[in-house]
């Protein structure tokens, strides 16, 4: 009974929160924007990223700009279709990350060039304007990684190679997030616990690790609820202010 009023409590102090500005009701649940493009928008580029979305438990979105586009990804992978301009401003208001698994060398180069006539790289300016954090695999952007030459692509020339690394660097000057794909699910952990003002029993329970030593980093002015403090005690999670 305790727990079930606790619970309640939550839900009004989000309601409060949340009801003066007229935003949405806090979701549990971070959502993903994942663009796909060029001949890296394959599923097999995504696979090990979308893997570690759903432990994560984060909900991802699929999106790609080519109509052909190959089967068996384990994701619903949609393409633009209509106009735009509308889609772009829907898309807009539908996620709390961008993720680039592995952009094609021209939408690189769009956006280093601030060139928004495609709607991917408008999205992605935007984003990065109004502060949503954006993030972009660097095992795609960096022809120095092992994975380079794993794969055989390590034979290019120094200058092709140098051009490439310039626009990874300057990608990361305009505020792109550089990830390792295992890296992708802290990032999105981490920077959704930094921006909440409400700490609650499920931000615990996402931390929680099974060697009882999980952080959780949120804002100097985030509220925690007693629940979620009791969960904290509970689990071993040490939330870090910041």
């Amino acid at each position: 009974m305790i727990q079930v009023r606790e619970r309640y409590m939550e839900r009004v102090l989000l309601e409060i929160l949340h009801r003066s500005r007229g935003e949405r009701l806090y979701r549990t649940f971070p959502q993903v924007m994942v663009l796909l493009s060029g001949w890296s928008a394959g599923p097999d580029s995504t696979r090990l990223i979308l893997e570690t979305l759903r432990e994560k438990r984060v909900v991802p979105h699929l999106w790609t700009d080519r109509r052909s586009f190959p089967d068996g990804s384990p994701e619903p992978i949609r393409c633009i279709e209509g106009d735009e301009g509308e889609w772009l401003e829907e898309a807009k208001d539908s996620f709390d990350f961008l993720l680039l698994p592995a952009p094609s060398y021209s939408l690189l180069s769009r956006v280093i060039d601030l060139d928004d006539s495609h709607p991917f790289v408008a999205l992605i300016l935007w984003a990065l304007f109004s502060g949503k954090p954006v993030g972009v695999l660097n095992t795609a952007v960096d022809p120095y990684h092992r994975s380079w030459k794993r794969a055989g692509m390590d034979r290019g020339s120094p200058l092709l190679k140098r051009e490439l690394r310039k626009k990874r660097d300057a990608l990361r000057g305009y505020g792109v997030s550089l990830l390792e794909p295992d890296e992708v699910g802290e990032w999105i952990q981490t920077a959704n616990s930094a921006g909440k003002r409400l700490v609650t029993e499920e931000d615990i329970r996402a931390a929680a690790s099974e060697d009882g030593k999980g952080v959780l980093t949120v804002s100097r002015q985030a509220l925690i609820t007693p629940l979620a403090a009791d969960r904290a005690e509970e689990y071993g999670v040490r939330i870090e202010k910041r």
